[in-house]
């Protein structure tokens, strides 16, 4: 590498090589067909971090608010099983329905630990427990999407502050005079 080549420079030919180093902190994988948004195959750390950063953040305001620690662990179970399957179900094309099908499983994970935790207290009747389960499952679903949906608006923040850095990146202080814009 010569001396006198700038950092850009640098970044720039790493990336003509497809190595890991000069990718963006965000793949811009969010993206779906149709503009919709979702969970990303692959992470980069810095996503990670950021994602990890906006969950601290709600939890903080879940607990703040003085929300049951029963309550947050059902929302962070959602929220994880939504992610995983944007991700996953479908090759990652299709996260509306990856979401509705993860609020389905979220549904009857949630109906278990309630029967065995029913079942532990000795209070549990077999045509509640079928009544209780037809009627969660709705709800169940529909919780799926508004969880896929809150996944999908973090990612797609992500996208626009991504792009939002490289058009800042291409704007040097010393080019700012030659812009017409």
């Amino acid at each position: 590498m010569e001396p006198n080549r700038s950092p850009d420079d640098v970044l720039k030919a790493l990336a003509a090589l497809g190595t890991p180093e000069a990718a963006p902190f965000y793949d811009g994988g969010s993206r779906r067909e149709g503009g919709t948004f979702g969970a990303p195959r692959r992470y980069s750390l810095a996503t990670i971090f950021i994602v990890t950063g906006v969950c601290a953040a709600l939890l903080g305001i879940l607990r703040a608010a003085g929300t049951h620690p029963a309550i947050i662990g059902a929302l962070v179970m959602l929220l994880a099983v939504v992610g995983a399957a944007q991700a996953i179900l479908f090759r990652g094309r299709r996260p509306r329905i990856a979401s509705l099908l993860a609020g389905a499983v979220w549904g009857v994970g949630m109906c278990g630990i309630l029967c065995v935790l029913d079942l532990r207290a000795g209070r549990i009747d077999l045509g509640e427990m079928k009544l209780g389960v037809l009627c969660f499952m709705p709800f169940a679903v529909l919780s799926g999407y508004v969880g896929g949906t809150m996944v999908a608006g973090v990612f797609m923040l992500l996208d626009s502050v991504e792009k939002w850095l490289t058009r800042r990146r291409a704007i040097r202080p010393w080019q700012a005079e030659d812009r017409l814009d």
